[in-house]
């Protein structure tokens, strides 16, 4: 069997797996709160929510506070409304809404794909990304994790329309708004576009070269950044931070982004000026997240009263944010010369590959 064949059979069954995520799976408690909020809006025009301590000893009972949502995750609460306002606010009309943005995601990946390198590119990358687990299990409890995915790979593919000189003003716009979509989606003020915007359109317009920084240089900028995250979100230092960056490093450095992609790939000796850029945006973004992990890691541990092993252990699925890395990282590989071509057959590591495939069917036949 051809490359592109068994590349669509893979497409076809992750697919399958997104449907069945999105039919079979609950949705998630960060999915609840959104549509809690978005529906309270629409009843009364001010969405919040009641929220405060559980107290059930008779006088001692709870008295919720009203948290509003002060207008953040806009993007995302306009979604789900005019969701609702067309097909209702029944929970298999919100995994109809999961399963229709993971399919734009995936059509946006091809499409981008395609133009940047060909289309046996594009087919296979969007079948992996079909069978990535964290976009399944985003999928099926109406995470976030795909539309963010879609707007990073708008983000990214504007830039090197940016830096090739096609129709630059256009996507200056697509990436700014896109970026302004993020930040709102995840929660945060959408006017930050501005700062994180100026520096790589700057670099895209100039057509600047930057080389990548080495491995100790990224893994020092994690530790020290990781540090300052959780200083500034008022945690304290202690040996279990350390914990936290070596659990994140480890599970989302190394099985995460190493192995995941030198799995796959099976030249790595050609390099552009372009791949480069996309392997530094990688770096750069790896460490914000990174950092950003072991910050949320802190505060559950100290939220929960819990050990720095039972909350890396309970909040593991938190590495899904790395997910948003796929995108800059493959296409740093394609980049590498006109002829870079992700194969199966020819495919010096084609072992390893079907057993990563097996163990990714597997892992997400068990999330069903």
């Amino acid at each position: 069997m051809d490359d592109k064949r068994i590349w669509f059979s893979i497409l076809v069954v992750g697919i399958f797996f997104h449907t069945a995520a999105s039919m079979v799976m609950p949705l998630g408690l960060d999915a609840y709160v959104h549509l809690n909020y978005v529906t309270d809006g629409i009843d009364d025009g001010s969405p919040s929510l009641d929220w405060g301590e559980i107290r059930t000893d008779g006088a001692e009972y709870s008295t919720p506070t009203e948290v509003s949502a002060d207008d953040k995750w806009m993007v995302w609460h306009t979604i789900i409304g005019l969701w609702i306002a067309v097909f209702g606010n029944g929970i298999a009309s919100f995994h109809m809404l999961s399963l229709l943005i993971f399919l734009l995601t995936l059509g946006t990946i091809y499409w981008c794909t395609s133009r940047i390198t060909n289309a046996n590119n594009a087919l296979a990358l969007t079948a992996i990304c079909a069978i990535y687990s964290p976009l399944i299990r985003a999928t099926g409890r109406l995470y976030q994790e795909n539309i963010i995915l879609l707007f990073a790979t708008l983000i990214i593919f504007g830039l090197l329309q940016i830096r090739w000189k096609k129709r630059p003003t256009l996507w200056a716009s697509i990436v700014f708004f896109s970026l302004m979509a993020i930040l709102s989606i995840k929660g945060l003020n959408p006017a930050y576009a501005i700062i994180l915007f100026i520096p790589p359109a700057v670099i895209a317009a100039k057509g600047l070269d930057f080389k990548p920084i080495s491995v100790p240089i990224a893994l020092l900028s994690c530790i020290i950044m990781s540090v300052v995250f959780t200083s500034l979100r008022g945690e304290s230092l202690s040996t279990d931070t350390g914990y936290f960056i070596f659990n994140a490093l480890f599970v989302g450095g190394f099985i995460y982004l190493f192995m995941g992609t030198l799995i796959f790939i099976s030249d790595m000796r050609n390099r552009s000026s372009d791949s480069d850029l996309l392997v530094l945006l990688t770096q750069v973004c790896f460490v914000g997240l990174i950092a950003y992990i072991v910050m949320l890691m802190e505060v559950e541990k100290s939220s929960l009263q819990v050990t720095a092993v039972v909350a890396a252990e309970q909040f593991s699925y938190i590495f899904r944010y790395l997910s948003v890395l796929i995108i800059p990282m493959w296409w740093s590989y394609f980049l590498r010369s006109k002829e870079q071509e992700l194969v199966l057959n020819n495919n010096p590591s084609r072992y390893a590959f079907g057993f990563a495939l097996l163990i990714m069917l597997l892992l997400n036949s068990s999330m069903l």
